[in-house]
């Protein structure tokens, strides 16, 4: 809580200039009776921001320009910032923006990533529809190396071709540079003029003509071999960790399978050919085999007759026995009161007895 009198000491950070010119980098402000403070809150901006506005007044030198990042071609800070904007604002007709990438070095990213990790930068082709006045990045990725040939070339999403010409499809682009607080490089050179003029007729002045950036190639730089070792190790032992697994569980499924074959044995037909050729040979063993091959034959067949014969009687009894199964079940259905005295059977039989009494 502030109280009348109370006072505030407004200071941008060291690597912030103030945003608007007329303002001085630290100044003060004091609580008023009403509750108000006597000066508005100071707004600070990065060193390397830039806003460039086309009008219609504008000469062919306004239409046009370059950007980058805090000292170049020197090493950029760590945990540095920069917002470029270019924005036609010409009441008719306004125009597309152009632009390419003249450089682009920034902190090492693997060639096993598909996206972006560390420094970046953002492209925006509408003003920003927030409160604070700056693009949201939704959670995408940007740019944060340069397209090169190679077998380990990095992700499309995350380069970009240098000296390629590109146009916004508005006439409004914004750059947004982001850097982690970990390893710098060179940083970024950008060129744009207004798309009503063509790459070879920009004036002198927007050209860049100082020195560009040795650009060091990544694969050499000691960081980035053991960045990417220790990728590539990762990955090895991930795939050993998935084939190791996948390994496990093929010999758990063959040691069950070959615990249910054990709990119900199948029966092997060559065993079963080889118990009857057995058997076979325990009744021939029974006879002579030394006597002639006509004798062998002939015994054969008389054995058989013999087994037809033997099947056949044997089937008949069974017949027989099933006839006198059923009659017998039949007579047990049958009611005490269905069954009638058969009166000439025993006429017969009177007469029988009085011929024996005779």
């Amino acid at each position: 809580m502030f109280l009348y009198g109370d006072e505030i000491i407004y200071k941008c950070d060291q690597d912030k200039i103030p945003q608007d010119d007329n303002m001085i980098s630290t100044q003060s402000s004091i609580c008023g009776a009403d509750g108000q403070w006597t000066v508005a809150p100071l707004r600070c901006a990065n060193k390397c921001d830039a806003t460039f506005h086309i009008t219609d007044s504008s000469a062919e030198e306004e239409k046009c320009g370059y950007v980058t990042t805090g000292n170049y071609p020197e090493v950029y800070q760590s945990d540095d910032e920069c917002y470029w904007i270019i924005h036609d604002q010409r009441s008719v007709s306004p125009s597309s923006i152009n632009y390419k990438f003249r450089d682009l070095q920034l902190d090492y990213n693997s060639v096993f990533q598909l996206s972006c990790q560390k420094d970046q930068v953002f492209t925006f082709y509408s003003q920003a529809e927030n409160g604070d006045g700056e693009n949201v990045k939704d959670g995408s990725s940007g740019i944060c190396d340069y397209e090169s040939s190679g077998i380990l070339s990095k992700s499309k999403g995350m380069t970009v071709k240098l000296e390629e010409v590109k146009e916004s499809n508005s006439s409004y682009v914004e750059f947004q540079f982001i850097a982690d607080a970990q390893l710098e490089n060179h940083g970024i050179l950008i060129e744009w003029w207004s798309a009503e003029m063509t790459e070879e007729d920009r004036p002198a002045g927007c050209l860049y003509n100082g020195t560009l950036a040795v650009k060091a190639q990544a694969n050499d730089h000691m960081f980035g071999i053991i960045y990417d070792s220790y990728h590539g190790i990762y990955i090895c032992i991930l795939i050993a960790i998935i084939l190791f697994l996948i390994y496990k569980l093929i010999v758990t499924c063959y040691q069950r399978l070959n615990a249910k074959d054990a709990e119900y044995p199948e029966i092997d037909e060559s065993e079963e050919s080889e118990s009857d050729s057995d058997d076979e040979s325990d009744i021939l063993d029974q006879y002579d085999l030394d006597q002639d091959e006509d004798d062998v034959d002939d015994f054969s067949l008389l054995t058989l007759l013999e087994m037809k014969a033997n099947r056949t009687e044997l089937g008949t009894a069974v017949e027989k026995l099933t006839q006198e199964i059923d009659t017998l079940e039949n007579f047990d259905d049958v009611k005490p009161e269905e069954v009638k005295p058969d009166l000439s059977n025993s006429r017969r039989m009177s007469n029988v007895n009085k011929i024996h009494s005779k």
